[in-house]
């Protein structure tokens, strides 16, 4: 999930539909995994997915009421997954390059 959402990231992009298409292919994988309830995603991840980091950990307004990705912009991709007895999270925190993004947390391990 982690993945899908850090290739999305680059200038002119809208955080909300990188997170729409993360929490798609987050309802296709909990069908894989046969959750009976896999169209409920917001169940199973019930935190956005990220947010804008400046000032503050989390800046304000959120990142999904800023208009489309600028360069220069730091923010955090973490998607998670809480599933019974399995609760996985990654956060990687990226800065809005001219073409794409730089992962800022590439050095700290899984």
């Amino acid at each position: 999930m982690y993945t899908i959402g850090e290739k999305m990231v680059k200038p002119g992009v809208y955080f909300i539909d990188i997170q729409r298409t993360v929490q798609h292919a987050l309802q296709q994988e909990l069908q894989q995994l046969g959750i009976k309830d896999y169209t409920e995603v917001n169940k199973y991840m019930p935190h956005g997915l990220g947010h804008s980091v400046g000032l503050q950990v989390h800046d304000f307004p959120q990142i999904m009421h800023i208009g489309p990705l600028c360069e220069g912009m730091v923010l955090t991709i973490e998607p998670g997954i809480y599933v019974p007895e399995v609760c996985v999270r990654i956060e990687n925190t990226i800065v809005v390059t001219k073409s794409g993004c730089r992962v800022l947390s590439n050095d700290v391990l899984w």
